[in-house]
């Protein structure tokens, strides 16, 4: 949500977006901020094997994220 300003899963009902949270893939990010979705993927994947194994590999890939967001002007 902060990085799109809205939500990941919308539906009908909670049961239904509770369903998509759960089951369907992770939304990709629009073009611009493509560059995140391995990071996104990573941080959020729905199987816990898929997901950093660690809080320090996840900030150390969070700041080279923020790196590559800076050198490539998203951040402006």
């Amino acid at each position: 949500e902060m990085l799109t300003a809205g939500k990941p899963f919308e539906g009908e009902t909670a049961m239904s977006i509770i369903y998509k949270h759960a089951k369907a893939p992770i939304p990709k990010l629009p073009a611009e901020l493509a560059t995140l979705q391995p990071l996104l993927d990573r941080l959020i994947a729905k199987r816990p094997d898929d997901r950093y194994p660690n809080a320090q590999l996840a900030l150390r890939a969070l700041e080279d994220a923020l790196d590559s967001v800076e050198k490539s002007g998203l951040a402006a």
